[in-house]
């Protein structure tokens, strides 16, 4: 059976560099080293320089910085 836990979500903190609200939800840009990422949130989340988040391996989507094509259609993970 399934207890809603799972433990397999990365955490992290990162600064916020631009905040886009869409209406329907905000874009959270923010960089980790040298690489650009772009979080979808709940468009009542309070504004914040830093940011906790929380990332299901799973979820991601990978872009190819030149084309902005996906990379892989889907990511599998194994854990």
């Amino acid at each position: 059976t399934s207890t809603g836990y799972n433990f397999n979500i990365v955490k992290f903190s990162a600064n916020v560099s631009f905040e886009e609200n869409l209406g329907s939800h905000k874009n959270i840009y923010f960089k980790l080293g040298e690489a650009d990422f772009c979080a979808v949130v709940n468009p009542q989340t309070p504004k914040s320089d830093i940011m906790d988040f929380g990332i299901n391996p799973r979820d991601l989507h990978f872009f190819d910085s030149i084309t902005k094509m996906p990379v892989i259609e889907r990511t599998e993970f194994e854990f």
